[in-house]
């Protein structure tokens, strides 16, 4: 039997991100809890694994600024942090909506750019830089689990070891990582000129419709409102 996907395609959250990256300047505080509001309720649906991690990168950030917010008689390096994450606090509905954005594959990516009649040009060079990025992030996790066990991983007092033990490995492995997609992107024949198929079927439907029309009416009207 046929299991249908609940999952939106991933270009209609980035177009709800666009909108909000010029939105959340114009709109006050109301405004940005409503789209606030949406994105939390959009990870929910889609992301929820990712919830435990957001709260807490949040409520650090939220205890840092606390924290901050107490010392009146700070310096100027401690009112430049405080207004880093005020910064990073206007940002969190995009933040938000990124955090699903990482649950997506490459090969659901690349479905999604072929839907849209996307060049192939286009639609290798996204997925191959999605790839990427998931694998590095794989070999960093990788390479700080080595420096923990052989005793190395808290380096920051000394920025040339620091250096050493993780600039220069994280070099080699993407070169290494490179040399691998590249002889997979071959091996799967992603050159030769004929119809592709793809394992995950991502295409616009009518939830992603509704869902953009949704997010683009109620930041209109929350726009209208603060005006």
């Amino acid at each position: 039997m046929r299991t249908i996907s609940v999952r939106l395609n991933p270009f209609t959250l980035a177009a709800i991100v666009v909108v909000q990256s010029f939105m959340i300047p114009l709109l006050g505080s109301w405004g940005f809890a409503g789209c606030l509001l949406l994105s939390v309720v959009l990870l929910l649906w889609q992301a929820p694994a990712r919830v435990p991690h957001l709260l807490v990168v949040v409520g650090l950030c939220t205890l840092l600024f606390v924290v901050l917010m107490g010392l009146s008689h700070a310096s100027m390096m401690f009112h430049s942090i405080m207004g880093m994450l005020v910064i990073m606090f206007r940002m969190l509905p995009m933040l938000v909506i990124a955090q699903i954005l990482t649950t997506y594959s490459a090969s659901e990516l690349l479905s999604a750019c072929r839907s849209m009649r996307l060049p192939q040009w286009l639609c290798v060079g996204l997925t191959v830089f999605w790839c990427y990025l998931s694998q590095m992030h794989a070999r960093m996790a990788a390479l700080r689990m080595a420096l923990k066990i052989r005793g190395l991983a808290r380096l920051f007092t000394h920025p040339l070891r620091y250096f050493e033990h993780h600039m220069v490995p994280l070099l080699f492995q993407s070169i290494d990582v490179s040399n691998t997609m590249t002889c997979s992107i071959i091996t799967k024949g992603i050159e030769y000129p004929c119809a592709k198929t793809n394992y995950r079927n991502v295409r616009f439907r009518m939830r992603d419709f509704a869902c953009i029309a949704f997010a683009y009416a109620s930041m209109g009207v929350l726009l209208w409102l603060g005006y």
